[in-house]
């Protein structure tokens, strides 16, 4: 404004002049609050911010500094900024580099490099820089901010080892290991792949998880039990399952499961590892056969003596009677079919004996093809008609060694059983011997046996089939599917111990529908004299001879005297070993043959035995036994012996034995 006066210095009036600062003071209010700002931000920061001039020195500094370096502002402001540099080669050829890019750029962001703190010790930090310059462009300094990530670079490497070993185990791992979706198809998948399931990783990727899983209800039923656990618990471990190879078979894999999750909770997918058991579980159940077959030998020696000294009663009056009441009809048929029971069950115990492999027949070298002929002749006349019967028998290296009965019996109870499969059906029966040469992969197929030459037996029909629950039990004592009164359970528990005390093995397949194959193998021998099973009927032989019969049950005794009369034999009967002694003693050369039981109080047959022949050192000695497992027939003959029998004996079977004993004697 400027004021206008008179000539005297009055005032007049004035001129005036204005302008509208308004934006100004606003862009200044607003420097300042941007100022104060920036200047919270560069005390507030946790980052450790400097700013330098063009020579490098330090001119101002934030508190953070102090957190980064352990330098405090007033210590750091006025010194050079290689103060903090490392001295080391690497680390300035980085500095450097980014000194390049600042020059070239004007600014370096998230720049990782190796500085020095204050007590000395190496810290890795992530910087970003900002250059300073005139408006002429020239650099007046710098402004830099630093953080310490040495913590967090420890925890990378630290997080990079743990991948590395986990990548590891993944590769070397003996199990199985694949990583699946959401969807359960496999992503990931380990080389241990194939060793398990038959697929190499690249085959198995993209696929889903039921690839594994076999067609069957229970066990889909299983697996969904399984998935569901594991979607509550999130993880499931050492599950046992069937899983389906590759090449189409079904193994036992334990299988542990992890469930892979978002933050969120849900389920993203899995880890699983696998492994396959079924050798360990084809062992274990191995062992619980054993178990299972020992605990009923046990159970089997127990009873077989006293049940068999009962047989020995009954098939002695039994015979004596029949003799007696030849030529009235019923009567001695009737005594003919108690005879024919007693054989049955005479064979019932030798079958539960041979199952637990307590008792071993007459072994030695024979054709199995003569005795497949003899019990094919049998089977299909008894056989229904809608029951076909087929037969490829190779006779050419068909030789093994065993009780020809056994054999017999073998085959009888598998065509048995597998007729009884198609009894309502009918159907095919189709037996197959040939040699085959088992290696060691093959011979791994079976238990208890090793590479070498065996026969190979094979019953096969197209039956029913045998359901997968119970194909595990088909050969345990007792166990049956059939009716009541139609099988006492023994006929495959037999089979089973005859085939095992051969030293061979038997293996069964079926599929419920399918039929059921029987794999038998027996060791092959070469024998130039080889028989198979032959039946003759013969005529008891008589003798006059002096026996001294021993027994200290008085029933056996009783039957015993008569039966050995009946035969011509002039007989002296004693309840007891020691009072037998006594009389042998007393007259010595008046016994021609001596017949003892084994199990008698104070002295037992096989001791009586060796004291008679200590007083006359030919005296033939025969030794009975229902059953012992202390006195072999190996044992009893290499103790002077002159044979060893199991009770009950028809009278044929004694006869027989003495004119043998006897004439072994005389010769």
């Amino acid at each position: 404004a400027v004021l206008l006066k008179n000539a005297d210095g009055s005032p007049t009036g004035c001129i005036s002049s204005s302008r509208d600062v308004t934006d100004r003071l606003l862009l200044e209010e607003r420097l300042r609050q941007s100022r104060d700002y920036l200047e919270n931000i560069f005390k507030a920061s946790p980052e450790a911010i400097f700013v330098t001039d063009d020579a490098g020195y330090i001119v101002m500094a934030n508190a953070s500094i102090y957190d980064v370096y352990g330098y405090t502002p007033e210590e750091i402001t006025g010194q050079h900024v290689t103060l903090l540099a490392t001295g080391d080669e690497a680390a300035l050829q980085r500095s450097l580099l980014m000194h390049e890019e600042l020059d070239e750029k004007g600014f370096v962001r998230n720049y990782v490099i190796e500085q020095k703190h204050k007590d000395g010790r190496i810290i890795q930090t992530e910087a970003s820089h900002v250059l300073l310059k005139n408006p002429d462009g020239s650099i007046t300094g710098s402004i830099s901010s630093s953080r310490d990530i040495t913590g967090r670079k420890l925890l990378e490497e630290r997080l990079q080892k743990s991948r590395d070993y986990l990548e590891n185990i993944f590769k070397a791992s003996p199990d199985a290991i694949t990583v699946a979706d959401d969807g359960g198809y496999i992503v990931m998948a380990n080389d241990s792949m194939y060793d398990v399931y038959g697929y190499r990783p690249e085959e198995i990727i993209g696929q889903h998880t039921s690839v594994f899983h076999p067609d069957d209800d229970r066990e889909l039923q299983r697996t969904m039990r399984m998935i569901e656990e594991l979607f509550e618990a999130g993880i499931v471990r050492n599950f046992v399952c069937d899983r389906k190879h590759k090449d189409g078979r079904i193994i036992q894999v334990e299988v542990s499961h992890v469930a892979l999750k978002n933050p969120d909770g849900a389920v993203a997918g899995s880890v699983s590892s696998a492994r396959d058991i079924t050798d360990r579980k084809r062992s274990e159940e191995q062992l619980r056969q054993s178990q299972k077959m020992e605990a009923i030998g046990t159970l089997a020696g127990g009873i077989a003596h006293d049940f068999n000294n009962i047989l020995a009663v009954i098939m002695g009056y039994t015979e004596l009677s029949r003799d007696l009441a030849k030529g009235s009809g019923v009567l001695e048929k009737n005594l003919t079919q108690v005879l024919k029971s007693v054989e049955r069950a005479k064979a019932l115990v030798r079958q539960i004996l041979a199952f637990s492999r307590k008792t071993k027949g007459e072994v030695k070298p024979l054709h199995m093809h003569s005795i497949i002929s003899e019990a094919l002749k049998l089977l299909r006349a008894s056989l229904p008609s809608t029951i076909a019967m087929r037969s490829d028998i190779d006779q050419m290296d068909d030789i093994v060694v065993a009780d020809a009965t056994e054999i017999y019996q073998i085959i009888m109870n598998l065509c048995t059983n597998a007729a009884y499969a198609m009894k309502s059906t009918g159907g095919i029966i189709e037996l197959t011997l040939k040699p085959v040469d088992l290696d060691a992969s093959a011979a791994g197929h079976y238990s208890g046996i090793g590479p070498g030459p065996y026969i190979q037996l094979t019953v096969k029909d197209t039956g029913m089939g045998i359901p997968r629950d119970i194909i595990d039990r088909i050969f345990e004592p007792f166990f049956t599917t059939k009716e009541v009164g139609k099988g006492t359970g023994m006929g495959l528990a037999v089979v089973h111990g005859i085939v095992k005390s051969c030293k061979g093995d038997i293996k069964v397949y079926s599929e419920p529908g399918m039929g059921a194959v029987f794999h038998i193998v027996l060791p092959r021998a070469a024998a130039e004299k080889a028989e198979g099973l032959r039946v003759v009927e013969r005529e008891a032989p008589q003798g006059s001879e002096s026996v001294l019969l021993v027994d200290d049950e008085d029933v056996l005794l009783d039957v015993g005297e008569k039966i050995l009369g009946s035969l011509g034999y002039r007989v002296t009967a004693i309840g007891g070993a020691v009072e037998a002694l006594e009389v042998f003693k007393k007259n010595p050369a008046g016994f021609d043959i001596v017949i003892t039981d084994q199990t008698m109080p104070q002295l037992t047959g096989y001791e009586l035995a060796q004291r008679l022949m200590e007083i006359r050192a030919d005296m033939p000695v025969i030794l009975c036994t229902g059953y012992s497992d202390l006195v072999t027939a190996e044992s009893a003959i290499a103790g002077g012996i002159r044979a060893f029998v199991i009770k009950p004996l028809n009278r044929l079977a004694i006869a027989e034995t003495i004119r043998k004993v006897l004439l072994k004697k005389a010769a």
